[in-house]
């Protein structure tokens, strides 16, 4: 904070930047993020994400910026069954009339734009990258996320109640291992690609998840509630992605899902995980 190459400025996105919003190199990952907050909220999520990134392509033009890398999502492959899991190839579909589709179509607008914008002559070098489940250090309960429910589960001695039947195939990487990801595409990825963000190695279901949790406390279990209706029952039954792209840039992963779960742990208590939202 006291680097004389550093300013600070927060914002909503949305708004007219601030003049101090040049750059050379602009990772856009301003977004509305939580799923909770994406069902309350679907106006304000379809606003981040098109009216923000419509302001970034704004500054690109406007300071000839070098490189814009923009945060799209694994949603955008729409809804998938397990002979589509890698995804690379195959779309799902999308209900544009299902107000829980806001994030998803909002992230595939968004890559529209980016490629309706580079042909219309953007020169700004662009890539887009689609994260799957990325956890780790620096989630907080609030967040209601799985993990952070897992993780406040554990922390306060309770069961986790799984609200599905835990049969969802999903794939986790662990924060560090994305962050050398998003590295790689920006240092070697191709101006106008698109490249997949998860795990090939560490592939779980959700109750297999819950009980890497619960197996580092001998005082918990795991139960099973599901609901008729909920945004876990009704989601994907596989979310797995083809990685070969990126791993054609050098990328490769290195945690595994129990030791990520641990340094979780292991971070937790003297981080205020139960702190309220600032």
């Amino acid at each position: 904070m006291n680097r004389d190459d550093f300013q600070l400025v927060i914002q909503d996105v949305c708004e007219k930047l601030d003049p101090r919003c040049c750059a050379d190199i602009i990772i856009h990952a301003a977004s509305i993020a939580n799923i909770y907050s994406q069902q309350n909220n679907p106006y304000d999520t379809l606003k981040a994400n098109i009216i923000g990134l419509n302001n970034m392509l704004d500054l690109c033009e406007q300071h000839n910026c070098e490189q814009l890398l923009f945060f799209s999502s694994f949603l955008v492959y729409g809804n998938v069954n397990e002979k589509m899991k890698e995804n690379s190839t195959h779309l799902g579909i999308l209900d544009f009339r299902d107000i829980r589709n806001s994030y998803a179509l909002s992230k595939q607008m968004g890559e529209l734009m980016l490629n309706s914008k580079k042909k219309s002559g953007l020169k700004t070098k662009v890539n887009i990258v689609r994260p799957l489940n990325i956890y780790g250090p620096g989630e907080h309960f609030y967040e209601r996320k799985p993990f952070t429910d897992f993780l406040g589960n554990l922390l306060r001695s309770e069961n986790i109640i799984l609200k599905s039947d835990g049969r969802q195939l999903r794939s986790y990487l662990y924060l560090t291992d994305a962050v050398k990801g998003i590295f790689y595409i920006l240092l070697y990825g191709e101006d106008g690609e698109s490249y997949n963000l998860a795990s090939e190695q560490n592939i779980y279901k959700i109750k297999q998840m819950a009980q890497l949790f619960a197996d580092n406390s001998k005082d918990i279990k795991v139960e099973m509630v599901p609901k008729e209706e909920s945004y876990f029952t009704k989601g994907n039954s596989v979310m797995l992605a083809d990685m070969g792209k990126l791993k054609a840039l050098g990328w490769r992963e290195s945690v595994t899902l129990d030791a990520g779960i641990k340094r979780m742990i292991d971070w937790a208590p003297d981080n205020d995980f139960f702190a309220d939202i600032k």
